[in-house]
Parts: C-alpha cells; structure tokens; sequence
C-alpha cells in the first residue's frame, strides 16, 4: 500500500475570499478538518484527530480482545493492558 492510497480529502463552499469553505483530509488513522463558514468566512475552526491516540480510541474493543488473567483464589479478572 502506497502512504497516500488511502487518504482522502473533500471541499465544500465557495471558492472566493469572503465565501464560506470548509475541508476534510482523512487517512485510515487520523482527519483534519478546517471549517471556515461564520462571518462572512472570517472565523476559523480547525479539529485534528489521530485515531490512535486521542479520545477516538475504541477502548472498549481494546478490553474486548485484551487477554484476561483470572485469579483463581480470589475471583478477580484483570483485564491485561498491551
């Protein structure tokens, strides 16, 4: 797989100064997002999220398929972090 095959990015809005705009590039880890629509386009919002490693991850498919140690003698379960 080439680093660029699965990235993408998508434009919505005017083309001119002054026209609201706003854009996404998004890859299979991570999207950028600059929005650029209040105030005859003179109020910027930009929003960068890695999949990985923000709030995004999915914790709960990672307990899901993390090994689990039972104690056997006091009835815990441990999920193991990897």
């Amino acid at each position: 797989m080439r680093a660029g095959s699965h990235i993408h990015f998508g434009w919505a809005g005017g083309l001119e100064a002054g026209q609201p705009h706003c854009y996404r590039i998004q890859g299979p880890s991570f999207i950028i997002e600059y929005d650029n629509i209040q105030n005859e386009a003179n109020h910027i919002h930009t929003v960068w999220r890695d999949f990985e490693g923000d709030f995004g991850r999915d914790w709960h498919g990672s307990i899901m398929h993390a090994p689990i140690d039972d104690d056997r003698q006091t009835g815990q379960t441990q999920f193991i972090r990897q």
